[in-house]
């Protein structure tokens, strides 16, 4: 069921996925649309019920990535925009799980590795490969995959 539903949601990210990175003005969205609109401090200000230093203040916070949601809502809509808030992640779900999978599988083939060669019962690096190999799959067959980001166990 997860694969499926991370299936789903690649698919509902990758159009996204190809317009991003769409970046954002120097100085923040809001700014960039109240002056391309002809709009002053005083005039967003009066519609958001607010004072022009505060106005100042919010698209400051915007500019140094300090603004919350609610407000950047809020000025949005004093501006008649809305705002589209979404992760877009920089690969596909799918890519960046088998990625942890592999990465996971090695840390773990490399650990019991270790502690055999201690035991000088090291093993050939194509047995490790399959090894490697072996517990990708056996994840991959899990229900609950979790366990591939705990670090270092």
């Amino acid at each position: 069921m997860r694969d499926l539903i991370r299936r789903q949601l690649d698919k509902k990210l990758n159009p996204i996925r190809s317009i991003f990175p769409i970046e954002r003005p120097n100085e923040g969205w809001l700014k960039a649309i109240r002056t391309s609109l002809g709009m002053t401090e005083q005039q967003l200000a009066s519609k958001m019920g607010i004072t022009r230093q505060a106005i100042k203040k919010i698209e400051k916070s915007e500019e140094y990535n300090t603004i919350s949601l609610k407000t950047l809502i809020q000025a949005a809509q004093a501006l008649n925009c809305k705002v589209q808030y979404v992760l877009v992640p920089e690969k596909p779900l799918e890519e960046v799980v088998d990625t942890q999978i592999k990465k996971k599988a090695k840390q773990i083939v490399e650990n019991i590795s270790h502690s055999m060669g201690l035991e000088e019962q090291a093993t050939s690096k194509d047995e490790l490969e399959m090894q490697i190999i072996k517990i990708v799959e056996d994840i991959k067959r899990r229900k609950n995959i979790s366990m591939i980001w705990d670090e270092n166990k």
